[in-house]
């Protein structure tokens, strides 16, 4: 009989497929584990960074591998005022950063080219927000003087309204009195 399992434990490709299917087995729950270690680690990590305070995390095997999971997100590091102003000098030349003038600029700044390349998005997005703010204003203003305008000539034509009509008025007892002369 092959494929049937022998229960005195000679060896044969039914024992030995169910012992890959075992490992493979295991392998994978392993694997599920570790995702949801590494969910667990990212949720207390962001409650450590927030109000609770350090915490210290250790695996079971503690394997060097996993080393990954548990170090923490680098500290958002500040440009100096001289670094700041030079990148301004560059973009007023030119807000658009093409590859060979990010790796210029990073390499005169002592810079990671990514900061760069940050720091010019997080400038046009600044950029283009403050010349939407003048051109609110810009139509703001023209609104308002449209608006003043209309609201006048509103008015007039109201004042022209009464003056048509009393002009009328003035002309039918005019005709009523020529018409009671004859």
């Amino acid at each position: 009989m092959t494929g049937a399992p022998h229960s005195h434990g000679e060896p044969n490709e039914f024992n030995s497929n169910y012992i890959k299917i075992l490992a493979l087995k295991n392998e994978l729950l392993i694997w599920v584990k570790l995702g949801l270690l590494e969910a667990q680690i990212n949720f207390v990590s962001s409650l450590s960074r927030s109000s609770i305070g350090p915490f210290q995390y250790e695996l079971e095997n503690g394997d060097d591998e996993y080393d990954d999971y548990l170090q923490q997100p680098e500290k958002k590091r500040h440009l100096k005022s001289d670094q700041v102003q030079f990148l301004e000098k560059s973009f007023e030349t030119d807000n658009k950063l093409e590859p060979d003038r990010k790796i210029q600029l990073a390499k005169d700044l002592g810079l990671q080219p990514r900061q760069i390349a940050i720091w010019f998005q997080n400038r046009r997005a600044r950029w283009k927000t403050k010349h939407l703010e003048k051109d609110y204003d810009v139509l703001q203003e023209s609104f308002n003087e449209l608006k003043s305008k209309y609201e006048n000539l509103l008015q007039e034509k109201e004042k022209l309204k009464s003056k048509v009509h009393d002009l009328s008025d003035k002309l039918l007892l005019q005709e009523m009195e020529k018409g009671t002369s004859d």
